[in-house]
């Protein structure tokens, strides 16, 4: 009952009765689709090489994602790149070129926002430099399956 103090394992929670709850067994998250894949291999990645699981998923957007080159003015590069990098992890802004005037940007997109085929691209990589590290990975037709279940973002 809402707003009443329930035993559960000789714990007292209280509920707020302005809101539902929902109680049921947990579940521990799985990599069946596209994106929980490529942060196990992340993971995985950043154990072998003694390094976080966001730096290798930046440098895989780094080297394999999609970007943007955009030049603006000097005085504002900091605040757009601090309003860039707030949309998420992958959300990744360089400094490619920069003087008094302007500054030449490379504006990295996370892999929240990509399509089929650039989410794949994403997989393959990782999945080679997850091999190359001799840790074991999906078969080629698992792979096949989770990237052509990848749900864009918009209905893209």
């Amino acid at each position: 009952m809402i707003g009443t103090p329930i035993h559960l394992a000789s714990y007292i929670i209280t509920l707020d009765k302005e809101k539902k709850y929902e109680i049921k067994p947990y579940v521990e998250k799985r990599s069946d689709d596209a994106n929980g894949y490529l942060w196990v291999l992340c993971t995985k990645i950043a154990e072998a090489l003694r390094t976080s699981k966001i730096e290798v998923y930046r440098k895989l957007i780094r080297e394999y994602g999609i970007y943007q080159t955009l030049e603006i003015k000097t005085n504002a590069s900091n605040t757009f790149i601090k309003g860039w990098e707030h949309n998420g992890l992958g959300w990744v802004c360089d400094i490619e070129t920069q003087n008094e005037d302007k500054t030449t940007l490379f504006a990295y997109y996370g892999s929240s926002v990509y399509n089929k085929r650039a989410m794949g691209v994403l997989i393959d990589h990782i999945v080679e430099e997850a091999k190359g590290l001799g840790i074991e990975t999906k078969t080629p037709n698992e792979i096949a399956n989770l990237k052509s279940q990848w749900k864009e973002k918009g209905g893209r």
